[in-house]
C-alpha cells in the first residue's frame, strides 16, 4: 500500500497555526483580576516616568523609583476588591521592616482629604479618618481581614515621611464599629509575571485578592492603600455591585432541580413504554 506523504505547505500551515494559538493563549497562572479601577492619585511632578501621572511604574515625587516600592493597581471582580504591586504586600522590602503594607480605606461620599500637617519623621497615631468611612483591617498572620465603620473617634496612623503626607492614612489603629459579617479571608500571591497581572509592567508582581465589598453594595466608592513610608499612594474608584437576593437564587435553583427531575421521569417513562 502506498502512503502519500503530507503536503509540505499544509504541514507548514498547521505548524504556524499551532504556534499562533499557543502564543495567544493566556498564561495558566494568570489571575482573573476583573476590571482595572485604578485612578490617578493626582500627585506628580511630570507627565510620565516614575513621578508621572500613571500608577504603574510610578511612585510619589522625590521617592525611590523602583519596582520594589511600586503599588500598581486596584481591580474589581464582581464584589471583590483586589490590589497588585511590585511591592511585596506580605514581606515588604528587605532592611525596611517598618515600611509595611497599610490597611485598605474606603470612601463612599467623596469626602477624602489629607488635611493634616506633618512636620517631622515618624508613624504617628492621629484622631483623623481623613474622610474615609470604612477600613478593611488586614492581618497577614492568618490572611484574614475585618471591616470597620469609622467615626469621629477613630484613630489612624500616618505615613513616616511628612513629605508624603498626601498618602495618608497608612493604617487603622482603633475606634469605630466592626461590621458584623463584613470580614473574611483573602489570598496573597507572589512571583507573578506581567502576563499574570493584566499586563502591568515591571517583571515581578504580588497580589492580594478577595476583599468582599458587599458591606457597601450598590454604592460608588474610592479605595486607598499605601506603604508605611508613603512612597506610593494607590487609589481606585468604582461601584460595588448589588448582590442577587439569596432567596431568588435558591428559588431558581429549586425550580431548575424540579424541572430536571421531571425530565428524567419523562425519559424513563418513555423508555419503559417504547
Amino acid at each position: 500500500m502506498n502512503i502519500k506523504a503530507p503536503d509540505a505547505n499544509l504541514t507548514a500551515f498547521i505548524c504556524v497555526f499551532l504556534l499562533v494559538v499557543l502564543l495567544a493563549a493566556p498564561s495558566a497562572d494568570a489571575l482573573d483580576l476583573g476590571t482595572d479601577i485604578t485612578i490617578d492619585d493626582e500627585i506628580s511632578s511630570s507627565t510620565t516616568g516614575w513621578y508621572g501621572q500613571e500608577e504603574d511604574q510610578e511612585v510619589e515625587p522625590g521617592c525611590v523609583g523602583s519596582q520594589a516600592w511600586d503599588l500598581e493597581g486596584f481591580f474589581l471582580k464582581g464584589s471583590e476588591l483586589q490590589a497588585v504591586g511590585g511591592f511585596d504586600f506580605k514581606n515588604g522590602v528587605a532592611n525596611y521592616p517598618s515600611y509595611t503594607t497599610g490597611d485598605i480605606f474606603i470612601d463612599t461620599d467623596g469626602s477624602t482629604t489629607s488635611s493634616i500637617t506633618q512636620t517631622s519623621y515618624g508613624q504617628t497615631n492621629v484622631n483623623n479618618n481623613f474622610g474615609y468611612e470604612y477600613v478593611i483591617d488586614l492581618s497577614f498572620d492568618d490572611y484574614s481581614y475585618k471591616v470597620l465603620k469609622l467615626n469621629s473617634d477613630s484613630t489612624t496612623v500616618t505615613v513616616s515621611y511628612y513629605q508624603n503626607q498626601s498618602s495618608n492614612p497608612w493604617k487603622y489603629a482603633y475606634g469605630g464599629t466592626e461590621i458584623t459579617g463584613g470580614g473574611g479571608t483573602f489570598a496573597y500571591y507572589a512571583d507573578l509575571l506581567d502576563a499574570d497581572v493584566d499586563g502591568l509592567q515591571g517583571g515581578s508582581h504580588y497580589a492580594i485578592t478577595g476583599f468582599d465589598l458587599n458591606f457597601i453594595s450598590g454604592m460608588a466608592f474610592t479605595s486607598h492603600l499605601t506603604l508605611g513610608c508613603g512612597n506610593d499612594n494607590l487609589m481606585g474608584s468604582g461601584t460595588a455591585p448589588v448582590p442577587e437576593p439569596a432567596t431568588i437564587i435558591l428559588m431558581g435553583t429549586g425550580l431548575l432541580g424540579i424541572a430536571g427531575v421531571g425530565r428524567k421521569k419523562l425519559k424513563k417513562s418513555h423508555t419503559a413504554n417504547g
